[in-house]
């Protein structure tokens, strides 16, 4: 009955004070007649549970085998202050146990009769009253929940509630509930996947015509090594190769540059026939080289440039000897190989070229020639600085030839020094990093030892190839010429370098044969020269020999 009254809502005060005395003499009538007496221990009650307070105590009907009696009675605590107003406070995790509390009138005119979920935050005392005064928070109906009723109770009257009220010693209890702390679980390292960090390969991949294979792109040279890859670079530090050979690669390449080769000037005849990839490839590389050695000129150097091809037959045996002097037609036999692709590339897949100055004229000239099929996958850039090292060889000596042939030991040129030093430059400028001139390099010597018969056990051999390849009237000569040649005089330009090369072949006319002239320009004898050469030629023999 009473519980149902305060779960009434009232708009009209003077109603809800009519229904609050209604229900009190209601009550006083309806009780029963085990009440008409108070309570005491061991005494007989009607309801296990029923609670009755009276004298201070309270006492609870339990059942004891088949009897009802109460229990010896718990001592109540003073009635709590009605000054305090209802305060609702939220809290994060402490939950309030079942400790029984006084009843409070809520300082509201109106009863909410709404249901809210919380819990106990604080629990505080007033002045000096023992009691312990808790805030107006709802009684919580089950621990399990937390949570509690916040249904206002009814101010108290004489009449005995069933709502417990706490002993003076007991005080409110507020258990935290300690939130649980995850504990890491050790997970599997599960390893992030590294892409392979690609190391750059500097192995040259091989053309269908047997040699490594270049490009252009923008002016720059590029290679096709093993892995696929075009490379504008190469990899390997300076100290892989022989010391002469990076002073000999290092000093070509330093002489100061003119870049628009004021002291050299082009004219180029090129025929239809010529493959415009090729042609276009030429007149770059021969402009670097004329760049390269313009300021050593002492007067300016026109070039004709001619480019022909096994179509032109024609004006090779009708008009070039008028154009070139001394030029044959029969020369030009090689042309007979490039009129397949298989033939082509029998020789090399590059075509060649002749050159030199023409003192009467005050020109220089290069004649270059490759098939009409040619391409640039097979083109060898070697070629074209070659050619133009033929040009500034006898330019620097006007066109002397001394009037005695190769080999001779009155002659101002050698075989081995009109080839070889050509090669050496044309290597160097060919190629535009160390490595590629070094493989390069290499590669020719290697091949020639390969396909010629020549016994080399010592140095003392080796001076003896030199003295061989002053001439070539022999293929063994002719090749060696070029192959070893290249190595005499890399030794040259990596020891006494480039300008002393320069020098030599300025010195050509001023001298009656080589021998001087070698003496007049680095001191040293001929003989010395080819011994420290051909030590130079012997060590490069052994390490490429199979």
């Amino acid at each position: 009955m009473v519980t149902r009254q305060i779960n009434l809502r009232f708009r009209n005060p003077l109603t809800a004070l009519i229904s609050i005395t209604l229900a009190i003499s209601l009550f006083g009538f309806a009780l029963p007649s085990s009440m008409a007496s108070a309570p005491k221990p061991g005494g007989s009650c009607s309801k296990a549970g029923k609670i009755e307070t009276t004298k201070g105590f309270r006492f609870t009907c339990i059942k004891l085998g088949k009897r009802l009696i109460w229990d010896k009675g718990v001592r109540t605590t003073k009635k709590a202050s009605t000054n305090s107003t209802s305060t609702r406070i939220p809290v994060k995790t402490p939950i309030a146990v079942a400790t029984p509390i006084s009843a409070e009138t809520p300082s509201s005119s109106k009863f909410d009769s709404t249901t809210t979920k919380t819990t106990v935050d604080s629990v505080t005392t007033t002045s000096n009253d023992t009691s312990p005064v808790v805030t107006s928070t709802p009684t919580p109906t089950q621990i399990e929940t937390a949570s509690v009723v916040a249904t206002p109770s009814p101010k108290p009257s004489t009449s005995t509630s069933a709502t417990p009220t706490p002993t003076p010693t007991q005080a409110p209890v507020v258990v935290s509930v300690p939130v649980p702390v995850p504990v890491p679980v050790p997970q599997p390292v599960v390893p992030i996947p590294v892409a392979p960090v690609k190391v750059a390969s500097t192995i040259p991949q091989i053309g269908k015509a047997g040699g490594y294979i270049y490009r252009y792109l923008d002016g720059k040279q590029e290679r096709q090594n093993d892995d696929g890859e075009w490379y504008s670079t190469d990899g390997r530090a300076e100290t892989t190769f022989d010391p002469i050979r990076v002073a000999a690669f290092k000093s070509i390449n330093s002489l100061t540059r003119d870049e628009s080769h004021q002291k050299i000037s082009f004219t180029y005849v090129i025929r239809d026939s010529y493959p415009a990839a090729i042609s276009s490839t030429i007149r770059y590389q021969v402009e670097k080289v004329a760049k390269v050695f313009s300021n050593s000129l002492d007067q300016n150097l026109p070039v004709t440039v001619y480019m022909v091809t096994e179509q032109d037959r024609t004006y090779i045996n009708n008009e070039l000897p008028s154009l070139i002097p001394g030029f044959s037609p029969q020369s030009m036999s090689i042309l007979d190989d490039y009129v397949s692709l298989p033939r082509f590339y029998s020789r090399g897949g590059t075509g060649g070229g002749q050159a030199g100055y023409i003192d009467q004229q005050g020109r220089g000239f290069y004649l270059a020639n490759t098939s009409s099929l040619a391409e640039l996958d097979t083109y060898w850039p070697e070629v074209p600085p070659h050619e133009m090292a033929h040009v500034f060889q006898f330019f620097f000596a006007r066109g002397s030839s001394g009037g005695n042939g190769e080999g001779n030991p009155d002659s101002k040129w050698h075989g081995h020094l009109i080839e070889g030093s050509a090669n050496t430059i044309g290597m160097a400028l060919g190629f535009e990093t160390l490595g590629w001139y070094h493989d390069e390099m290499d590669k020719l010597l290697k091949r020639t030892i390969r396909n010629q018969s020549f016994t080399m056990n010592s140095e003392a051999d080796a001076v003896t190839l030199i003295n061989e390849i002053q001439k070539r009237d022999t293929e063994l000569r002719n090749e060696f010429s070029y192959a070893a040649g290249q190595i005499v005089w890399e030794y040259f330009i990596g020891k006494y370098g480039i300008e002393k090369f320069i020098e030599l072949m300025k010195n050509v006319p001023r001298t009656d044969n080589f021998r001087l002239n070698i003496q007049a320009t680095i001191g040293q004898s001929q003989e010395v020269f080819y011994q420290e050469a051909g030590a130079y030629l012997f060590a490069n023999w052994k390490r490429l020999s199979p």
